[in-house]
């Protein structure tokens, strides 16, 4: 039986074929001018792993690009690669596009019950409303920011695995998609009965390094599955690894309750999901729905505390009281800013009416809350910095135009906060960015003992129930 092992974070040369093949793609995005990535630990996490089998397996590396101590892991601790480049939509596009002609051809090279599994270890940013899954950032350009729309034009929307996907449900291919990006919650909807999902955050979260965790789970004999609740449980951090397995996907609908109480706000990283939470959540039927939704929490939390009792053959040590404390905190200081939200309800149209700005050639829109919440000031030095890197007069034209916008909005932001509502709007989300108790510390409590419980009741349901076809399992190294 053919195997491919495929990963988006590396790429491989399509007229080189192998029955068992590793394919590695990813880091893009870092800082320009760095010889290293955040992304280098886990790159040497895998090669580890790519050694371990290197008898069985062909690979191919497509890392990053630009950073020399980051191509020097792809040189020398991928020794048996037979293709190493940088992680391009050349590359990228050339990849996927590869397998689906093995998967299409007459007779097809990959078949029923071969493997092919991508991984993907880069930055990513928010779902945007067309999209099914969300983007992840190319080498080429630097990610300044990973909210909606912020990508730079270096980046794949993750859709274009969808042709991918339903190959593998028709002809039966078993394929893993790995997504360890920030947001990659939202890949999950590529999974089918033929296609396991693994991600490493929730849809509106960012990630850490679950992946590094998962690429040391990884053996021959091991299934993704079971990959994947080992490293769960062992990951740091509170984002909130999932996987498109049907035990993961009824313990996942079951712990959404609880997935507010895992945002926070760290003002030296720029993590602030915490007050986008809050302000969409801060209308009285959403408050309403909220209250509901905790007395479920709690209902849930006596139903684990029993359960923990009663099933001592899958015991895993996790404190049901301390979970509760912790939660009950965290939603009475979360309470507050709820409530100074509500109390903005009657300026909704004056703060979410967009307005253009424009200098020279460059426009854009702004709502006076998007105003009130950006640091122009550091857009500003952004745009002058990239001005003074280009030898391009007309790139160079259009950076100092952007720096002069962004001084038009900041005077714009000025006034607005002249006015007695916009200040204390504004007032409202500078004291959630300081507010050390919306920090990660109290969502990391969380976070630890929601990983035990999680642990627990997934082993529990993998015993006792039959939720049907599992890709996740059958998907063996």
């Amino acid at each position: 039986m053919k195997i491919y092992f495929f990963s988006l974070l590396f790429m491989f040369c399509s007229d080189l074929f192998a029955e068992n093949r590793i394919v590695y793609l990813g880091a893009g995005g870092e800082e320009e001018g760095t010889k290293t990535t955040i992304f280098d630990g886990g790159a040497k996490i895998f090669a580890k792993f790519n050694e371990r089998v290197k008898n069985n397996y062909k690979t191919a590396v497509a890392f990053d690009g630009g950073h020399s101590e980051s191509e020097k892991i792809v040189k020398y601790d991928f020794k048996n690669a037979d293709f190493k480049g940088s992680f391009s939509a050349e590359n990228y596009n050339k990849t996927i596009s590869d397998i689906i002609k093995k998967i299409k051809s007459n007779p097809p090279k990959i078949s029923a019950n071969d493997k092919v599994m991508v991984f993907i270890d880069t930055h990513g940013a928010e779902k945007e409303p067309n999209q099914k899954t969300h983007s992840v950032s190319l080498a080429g350009a630097q990610i300044k920011s990973f909210n909606s729309g912020s990508l730079p034009e270096e980046s794949i929307n993750l859709d274009s695995l969808s042709e991918l996907a339903s190959l593998a449900k028709e002809k039966n291919i078993k394929l893993a998609i790995i997504d360890g990006s920030c947001h990659s919650g939202n890949t999950l909807k590529l999974a089918n009965d033929n296609t396991c999902v693994i991600s490493g955050s929730l849809p509106n979260q960012y990630a850490t390094d679950f992946t590094e965790f998962l690429a040391k789970k990884f053996q021959p004999g091991k299934s993704i599955e079971q990959a994947f609740i080992e490293a769960r449980l062992e990951a740091d951090g509170t984002p909130f690894p999932m996987i498109s397995s049907p035990y993961g996907k009824k313990v996942q609908e079951d712990f959404a309750v609880f997935f507010p109480y895992l945002y926070y706000h760290n003002e030296q990283e720029g993590l602030d999901k915490i007050d986008h939470y809050l302000e969409i959540n801060s209308t009285q039927n959403l408050m309403c729905k909220r209250e509901h939704e905790f007395k479920e929490l709690n209902n849930i939390l006596k139903f684990y505390s029993k359960f923990r009792d009663e099933h001592n053959e899958i015991f895993i040590d996790f404190d049901v009281r301390e979970l509760k404390s912790n939660i009950e905190k965290y939603k009475t200081i979360q309470d507050k800013y709820l409530s100074k939200f509500n109390s903005f309800e009657s300026i909704n149209t004056e703060l979410d009416t967009k307005i253009n700005y424009s200098v020279g050639n460059s426009s854009i829109e702004y709502t006076n809350r998007e105003l009130l919440k950006t640091n122009f000031k550091e857009l500003v030095d952004n745009a002058k910095a990239d001005a003074g890197k280009t030898r391009d007069r007309g790139q160079k034209k259009t950076y100092f135009e952007y720096a002069a916008l962004y001084s038009k909005c900041d005077q714009a932001k000025n006034n607005l906060l002249k006015m007695n509502s916009f200040k204390s709007y504004s007032s409202t989300i500078e004291d959630i960015k300081h507010d050390e108790e919306l920090s990660e510390n109290i969502a990391a409590k969380i976070g630890l003992e929601l990983k035990k419980v999680y642990q627990a009741y997934y082993k529990f349901l993998q015993k006792n129930s039959n939720l049907g076809k599992n890709p996740c399992a059958d998907f063996v190294i």
